[in-house]
């Protein structure tokens, strides 16, 4: 958990900026979601929803220029955010599953399952590892009489044949 809450803090802490390629293109897909909503709600006709009416270049010249300085500037800066997000999230994911979780608690040299290991398991006797891993002696009898109860109507079976 210490290492969990470690790299979260660095993710937080630090300046939000990526080298992921991917950035650029969760950034272009963050512009045009915000390009064409504005369109597409231009598009519906009012008396009939389902219906959509062409869109005309004017229409498109119109709601790219009706902007002032202050909302272009909001809104590059929360699509370059919001594509910075998904990609920091995503590698925020990864990085706690792999240092955290997988070198912390499954694999590395600390893990408390560095004990339990299959070398471990492949010593075991076979008294021991039934006493681990084994079924309780009660579903083993009731098995054993199953198989017993099995065994006898088959041979009733042949009989009557």
């Amino acid at each position: 958990m210490d290492e969990a809450v470690f790299l979260v803090g660095l993710e937080r802490d630090n300046k939000p900026y990526t080298l992921n390629a991917s950035f650029n293109s969760a950034l272009r897909g963050a512009r045009g979601l915000r390009i064409t909503e504005p369109l597409r709600n231009e598009c519906r006709d009012e008396s009939s929803p389902e219906d959509r009416k062409p869109l005309e270049l004017e229409t498109v010249v119109r709601v790219m220029q009706g902007k002032t300085n202050g909302q272009e500037a909001s809104e590059n800066i929360h699509d370059i955010l919001k594509a910075y997000y998904k990609v920091a999230r995503d590698r925020v994911v990864d990085t706690v599953f792999r240092q955290a979780v997988d070198h912390c608690l499954l694999t590395g040299p600390m893990s408390p399952l560095s004990l339990f290991s299959e070398k471990w398991v492949l010593r075991l006797d076979e008294q021991n590892l039934a006493s681990i891993a084994g079924e309780p002696r009660r579903i083993v009898k009731k098995r054993e009489a199953l198989i017993k109860k099995i065994s006898d109507l088959k041979s009733a079976l042949r009989i009557l044949r």
